[in-house]
């Protein structure tokens, strides 16, 4: 809950600033999707750095092989769970970029078309 306020707040602040600045609105898009995918990969680490502590505590604490492997698996276990967790995220951002990506296209594609000069004709600057 608390990192998804996060999220929402840097998402907003990134627009703030991006409207302050007079940049472009598809600039402006960009630099959310940035800033998202950058919050995610900050939660994935602080996510994995728990991970790690759990297991470090665990792995010390073990007085025996068993009570090792059981630390061991715990670990992998809770690394695949994160992984599988993140993936609708990673996902969503994946089509958000895409959507970007072809938004740009068809902007560009309409410039060049308007930008034309019919065959057979000289530009002069």
């Amino acid at each position: 809950m608390i990192k998804s306020i996060v999220l929402s707040v840097s998402v907003l602040v990134a627009i703030v600033f991006a409207e302050d600045a007079g940049v472009k609105p598809l600039q402006q898009e960009h630099q959310q999707l940035f800033e998202k995918r950058k919050a995610l990969e900050e939660q994935s680490h602080n996510e994995r750095i728990r991970i790690l502590h759990e297991a470090d505590n665990c792995v010390k604490g073990a007085k025996t092989p068993d009570e090792y492997r059981a630390c061991e698996k715990k670990e992998n276990e809770s690394r695949q769970q994160l992984k599988e967790q993140q993936i609708p995220q990673h996902e969503a951002l994946k089509q958000e970029r895409d959507a970007l990506k072809e938004k740009g296209i068809k902007m560009h594609e309409e410039r060049m078309k308007n930008k034309a000069i019919p065959r057979g004709t000289i530009e002069t600057h």
